[in-house]
């Protein structure tokens, strides 16, 4: 059941990043969306992780690179549209979309862990996390 569970996941993830990076460089919209969107989820990324407990130093900084990452795809979001990218060579803009497209799938993986461990917090009576070791928490966040 976990495998499938997790190949599902895996899927879908893969199916929205590549229609949100189409959607990106099509639709000047879209662009600014996500944009505004990768500048607030690097913001909340950072900001839960100031908030890490003193002896998680390694959760820290693993999900500070990750803000970081995130908030720098947010202003690149801006740059990668059609009608403003006409300076970038295609050379140019391969980097800058595997940027974004990393930026995604965290952003996807984050939220979707967040959202089961409340949607868990709410329905089941265990108290057990669904990230339950530290480890977990890295693995999560290097497979993103």
């Amino acid at each position: 059941r976990s495998i499938a569970f997790g190949a599902f996941m895996g899927s879908a993830n893969s199916i929205m990043v590549n229609c949100a990076l189409i959607e990106i460089s099509l639709s000047p919209f879209f662009a600014l969306a996500f944009g505004i969107l990768f500048l607030i989820s690097g913001a909340a990324v950072g900001f839960q992780a100031a908030h890490e407990p003193d002896g998680g130093q390694a959760n820290r900084t693993i999900l500070t690179c990750f803000a970081l990452l995130t908030t720098s795809s947010g202003v690149v979001a801006f740059l990668l549209e059609r009608d403003w990218s006409h300076g970038l060579t295609p050379r140019g803009k391969v980097p800058l979309y595997g940027l974004l497209g990393v930026s995604l799938a965290f952003s996807i993986n984050f939220s979707a862990f967040e959202l089961v461990g409340k949607l868990q917090q709410c329905v089941c009576d265990s108290t057990t996390p669904l990230v339950r070791n530290e480890w977990q928490g890295r693995l999560i966040a290097l497979f993103s």
